[in-house]
């Protein structure tokens, strides 16, 4: 860890995460969705072992794993941050505006796996996470959310720039705006090993 982690802060972030899922499923009970986007949904299957192909399947985990992730340690941070924002992404696909999904990445333009989250200024060769500026170039805009990450990391381990999901060693962070899913996102990228800097102090009130 090279972040010094505010536990009170982190655990209120991961309490806004839960909620959040919680939220996308039942909008998508409430849509008709029936069958996550990615079969099985591969950062879950990666760290739990479970084949997630459905909504139900999708709540049932959360139920059995995601409810408690506020109590975790904190080298489980990674663990539950990434796999909650596989769920969101998983259901909510057939509800969700477009502009608000993942919009792709052409890993063949990165320079290196460096990654841009909500900050002003782009970095050339960057991926790309939030309302991009004017300086982000084109084909590295991940999307808007931050849970549109879950879908760069499964592309990243095909295209063999990193080995699996959960191998973000390589990774070189930035994080700009704070809010309390940039802060969880933060302490989960600089726990599971990548470098991580921040805009903000690294206790913010």
């Amino acid at each position: 860890m090279t972040l010094e982690v505010r536990r009170r802060t982190l655990k209120q972030g991961l309490k806004k995460l839960r909620s959040l899922v919680r939220i996308k499923i039942e909008l998508a009970e409430d849509h008709g969705t029936e069958e996550v986007d990615l079969r099985p949904l591969p950062i879950v299957k990666e760290y739990y072992g479970e084949e997630i192909r459905t909504v139900e399947e999708a709540r049932e985990f959360y139920e059995s794993e995601l409810e408690r992730m506020h109590r975790v340690e904190l080298e489980e941070v990674p663990k539950v941050v990434f796999s909650a924002f596989d769920v969101i992404e998983g259901v909510k696909h057939e509800f969700e505006p477009e502009e608000f999904m993942y919009q792709g990445c052409e890993l063949d333009r990165l320079d290196g796996l460096k990654l841009d989250i909500m900050t002003d200024d782009a970095r050339d060769g960057a991926a790309y996470v939030g309302e991009p500026p004017e300086d982000v170039e084109e084909g590295l805009w991940v999307g808007r959310v931050v849970s549109t990450i879950s879908r760069l990391l499964p592309e990243c381990a095909e295209a063999g720039l990193i080995k699996r999901c959960s191998d973000v060693k390589g990774f070189d962070v930035r994080v700009g705006r704070f809010t309390l899913l940039n802060y969880v996102t933060a302490v989960a990228f600089d726990a599971a090993g990548a470098t991580v800097e921040t805009s903000w102090p690294p206790s913010p009130a």
